[in-house]
């Protein structure tokens, strides 16, 4: 009887021990807690930068910039928040606009002087949004974590261009020299003789939206602080916009110059799924 009291008085010290084993909070040597608890946030951060910085110490490299953050999916923003120590909410979001003005020198169509050139010019604009949401899980007792989970997105990104010409086109002077612009920015691509160029273009909204599944690991290499990777499988689609474009143009036919209003789609609706790298080495800060 004596020896049955004994076990269950054990049992009965024991159990809380157990119980406090399997909920232990992992610390370093000072007490800290190195692994994210439960009301914490996070942001990430692309970690390359730094490591090729700390390399380039080591390389004699003449010129090695500081490291700079950003982001892991660059140029978004990322961050979370840890509904417990093992289930985070991930937010991500982008704005980013691009506006590019170039000019370029062409010969004057009404003047043999090579010395004597006019002014070709163009504006080009850019505006991408993006914005996701998911949920991440992960495993491990230790300073490795797997992390996986998904994320759904939406996009919208628009451009519009608007040139001028220094040659203008005229009955007299039907085919001038002007310059080819490349597409996505303001630098140029060549310079060509014609009767017929663009004055403007707008691409419309196109619609950007998806979801991706990711799986990867984080090491805790400081409390609160990790290096990771991860990929990802996504199913995206892209709807595009119905843009329009002006284009200037002579008629041999009638000897004038005409502008004419059309639709223009620059980029075919898609609908595409694959393995894609969802972000570089990256680290992450809790706190």
């Amino acid at each position: 009887m004596k020896a049955i009291l004994l076990l269950f008085a054990l049992s009965v010290i024991g159990a809380p021990c157990l119980a406090q084993s399997d909920t232990t909070i992992l610390v370093n040597k000072r007490g800290r807690a190195i692994l994210p608890q439960a009301g914490e946030f996070a942001i990430g951060v692309d970690a390359t930068p730094f490591f090729q910085y700390i390399g380039n110490m080591f390389n004699n490299t003449a010129n090695n910039p500081s490291p700079a953050f950003r982001s892991p999916a660059f140029p978004s923003l990322v961050g979370k928040y840890m509904k417990s120590a093992t289930t985070a909410i991930r937010v991500r979001f982008s704005l980013n606009n691009l506006s590019q003005d170039g000019k370029n020198m062409v010969d004057n169509s009404t003047n043999p002087d090579p010395a004597v050139l006019v002014t070709d010019t163009k504006s080009f604009t850019s505006t991408n949004i993006m914005i996701g949401a998911g949920i991440e899980k992960r495993r491990g007792k230790g300073r490795l974590q797997g992390i996986y989970g998904f994320e759904a997105f939406v996009g919208f990104n628009s451009t519009s261009s608007t040139y001028t010409y220094g040659n203008a086109i005229t009955a007299s002077n039907p085919s001038v020299a002007f310059t080819i612009w490349n597409p996505n920015g303001a630098t140029v691509s060549n310079i060509t003789f014609g009767s017929s160029r663009t004055l403007e273009t707008s691409s419309g909204t196109n619609v950007n939206f998806g979801v991706t599944g990711f799986a990867g690991a984080e090491f805790f290499i400081a409390p609160k602080m990790s290096l990771g990777a991860e990929f990802g499988y996504s199913i995206a689609s892209n709807s595009s916009g119905n843009g329009t474009q002006r284009i200037e143009s002579f008629n041999f036919g009638t000897g004038n110059v005409s502008v004419v209003s059309s639709g223009y789609y620059p980029t075919p609706s898609t609908f595409a799924f694959g393995t894609v790298a969802t972000g570089n080495l990256f680290l992450n800060l809790y706190f």
